[in-house]
């Protein structure tokens, strides 16, 4: 039996809440550390421009590019108590044409990467800022610790410009990241659960509604076989209690009353009338022996399917159409399942003789994993549609059963470009609630 809507649904419901809340917590880490990168850079570039302009730019000018002892011992101290705070880790003055005026360490003096060009040229104007990180910076004796590199281009004391160099610390940026996790975190995951927690019963009642719903067509499924069921069975004792039986009685006796007629002239006629009407009702005692075998066979489970099917095609041979039947030694079918399948073909062909102007059809039977595969195709004329006819009514019937219990059956034309039509049906293998309602 399968499981309930409300059990499913619950099922995916816990799934794909735990992932959305993975999801949720991944994106705003990532988010969290995005963030708080941009901030620490846009902190450390406004950082840069004050200490440029603020400290160091009063103190440049051209006894610092002579290398005048005073004032690079005023700019050595000045910038080296700004540093004492740790939110600086090194400060570097460049002339604009990359020659180094003033570092904090000797290294540093030494050390030229070159500028960033939009700040050497000539275009460029006071305030303009360029920033490189986090990167490994090595060559300031810091090891490879990630640095958030601002240069600035600013003027001096005596307005000629000059390039302002500083580098920020990794260390903000995981401080700040973790200060914005600590506050997204709680603020995402718990509105998330909140929105879990409001949609939590409109969804268990909906399953429930379903699962109602989905036991409310099961029974009408089980209710209409059960009464077709029964309705096939009337129909077929009825058939043989009295049609049958009736015509068969004729049989016997129009033998006997044509065998009393007097060997004249006149009752040759009548005893040859008499003769065709005997093969008349044999042939229809015949075909009406194969509608009782249609209207109700018996035992369609697995070997019995197969020996109905094969009957079945063998009255359409007689009846002039080449069937060439193949079915799987062991399909492993229900009772209504079975029931189903040997409907399927038995409108098919009832379909082809009627409609199609075929002189042979396929039928395959398989197994595949759950399911039972049917096929049928003609050398007709190919799928034209009769709306209205018989056949073509009762395959419809058959498609809108089919579909109730998640089986399919659809009428193309057949592969291969050829002509002729294919009849193929996907029927489920068990089916035990109906199988309990052909047990009634």
């Amino acid at each position: 039996m399968d499981r309930s809507v409300v059990q499913v649904a619950i099922t995916r419901f816990a799934v794909l809440t735990f992932v959305a809340l993975v999801l949720v917590a991944s994106v705003t880490v990532y988010m969290s550390l995005h963030i708080a990168r941009d901030e620490a850079v846009r902190d450390a570039r406004n950082r840069t421009i004050g200490i440029a302009r603020g400290i160091a730019a009063p103190l440049v000018n051209s006894d610092v590019r002579d290398g005048d002892p005073e004032a690079m011992r005023a700019l050595d101290d000045a910038l080296s108590n700004r540093m004492r705070d740790g939110t600086v880790s090194h400060m570097v003055v460049w002339d604009v044409d990359g020659t180094p005026l003033w570092g904090d360490t000797p290294e540093e003096v030494d050390h030229d990467d070159g500028l960033p060009v939009t700040l050497t040229a000539v275009e460029a104007a006071e305030g303009d800022a360029v920033d490189r990180g986090p990167e490994p910076l090595q060559h300031v004796g810091a090891g490879t610790d990630d640095l958030v590199e601002v240069y600035v281009r600013v003027l001096d004391a005596e307005g000629n410009p000059f390039v302002f160099e500083a580098y920020t610390p990794r260390g903000k940026i995981q401080a700040d990241a973790r200060i914005l996790m600590r506050e997204l975190l709680p603020l995402t995951l718990g509105s998330l659960l909140l929105l879990v927690a409001a949609i939590v019963p409109l969804s268990l009642t909906l399953a429930r509604r379903i699962d109602r719903a989905n036991a409310g067509r099961r029974e009408i499924l089980r209710r209409s076989l059960r009464a077709w069921q029964r309705e096939r069975e009337r129909l077929a004792q009825s058939l043989h209690d009295d049609v049958i039986q009736d015509l068969s009685a004729m049989g016997y006796a129009l033998p006997v009353v044509l065998e009393a007629l007097p060997d004249d002239q006149p009752a040759a006629a009548a005893r040859a009338m008499g003769e065709q009407m005997t093969g008349v009702l044999i042939r229809s005692v015949r075909v009406l022996r194969g509608v009782l075998t249609d209207l109700a066979p018996s035992g369609l489970e697995d070997a019995e399917l197969d020996a109905a099917l094969h009957a079945l095609a063998q009255r359409h041979r007689e009846h002039g159409l080449g069937v060439e039947m193949s079915t799987d030694p062991d399909l492993g079918v229900g009772k209504a399942a079975g029931t189903l399948v040997y409907r399927i073909v038995r409108e098919g062909l009832h379909n082809v003789a009627k409609h199609a102007d075929a002189t042979a059809a396929t039928v395959r039977v398989a197994r595949r994993d759950a399911v039972v595969d049917v096929t049928i195709d003609d050398n007709g004329r190919g799928p034209v549609q009769h709306d209205g006819e018989d056949g073509h009514v009762g395959l419809r019937l058959l498609e809108h059963f089919l579909t109730d219990v998640h089986g399919s059956l659809e009428l193309v034309e057949r592969p291969g470009g050829d002509g002729g039509a294919r009849l193929r049906a996907v029927v489920p293998a068990r089916l035990p609630e109906l199988d309990d309602a052909l047990r009634d």
